[in-house]
């Protein structure tokens, strides 16, 4: 499937002009988390909620893959399946399926140190934006991009989808939290673990690959950190050490 996502990226990636790398004296202001692999200890909220209903969508995620469809008929596809096991679904069941986030380790270190140091955070993800806006919460993190559903007057789910880190541009969402801040984006830092990060990677000054699942994400990140706790991004965020 790595292959399929590697194809994906880069036949209908949204290109968008390069931020220069910057200075090793430019103080960051504002860092943009990818979640799943990053801030939570999971490779992806979807497949949570997929094996929360006991269901597969190998078949929809290699057509969205192949181009089939966009970010919002995957979605739509994907509430499908579970609506055929529980035909109405509220926010309170994916609340009840991401209850305890299985939080990255040192996450909570990293977001009260760069806090204290006055930094700006953003969540910038493709997964659930239940368990986004829940892992926001719990870490005082005040911006969240993040996909999710729609819901009809009972506060069930349609079907129908909320693309707002659409897989193929999830610099969007970057370079938008940037220009609302007033932060260039030269004094960004995004972090991410997979190959659709890198658009996040290319408009920020600086960036990192935590964990990375592939060589095209490490090869375009500033700096690579292949194991262990996210704390271990506070040195080069804080701009202790260089590359």
């Amino acid at each position: 499937m790595k292959d399929a996502l590697a194809a994906f990226y880069h036949r209908h990636r949204v290109v968008r002009p390069q931020t220069p790398p910057a200075a090793s004296q430019t103080p960051v202001e504002l860092v943009c988390f990818d979640m799943d692999g990053v801030l939570i200890d999971v490779g992806s909220s979807w497949v949570m909620v997929h094996k929360h209903f006991g269901v597969e969508n190998d078949a929809s995620l290699r057509a969205y893959l192949n181009g089939e469809f966009d970010d919002r008929e995957f979605i739509r596809r994907d509430a499908s399946l579970w609506l055929r096991l529980k035909p109405k679904i509220t926010r309170n069941d994916f609340e009840a399926i991401f209850r305890v986030p299985p939080f990255m380790a040192g996450v909570e270190r990293t977001v009260e140190t760069l806090r204290a140091n006055g930094i700006e955070m953003a969540i910038v993800s493709g997964g659930v934006d239940v368990m986004a806006e829940h892992v926001a919460r719990r870490l005082g993190i005040p911006r969240v991009a993040a996909n999710g559903f729609v819901y009809d007057a009972q506060g069930h789910i349609t079907g129908e989808g909320v693309v707002r880190t659409p897989l193929n541009d999830k610099a969007a969402p970057v370079v938008r939290f940037a220009a609302e801040l007033g932060i260039p984006l030269e004094r960004v830092l995004s972090i991410g673990n997979s190959l659709p990060d890198v658009s996040m990677f290319e408009v920020a000054g600086r960036s990192i690959a935590f964990h990375p699942e592939d060589d095209y994400t490490r090869q375009h990140a500033t700096w690579t950190i292949e194991e262990g706790p996210l704390d271990q991004i506070l040195p080069l965020v804080l701009g202790q050490n260089t590359r």
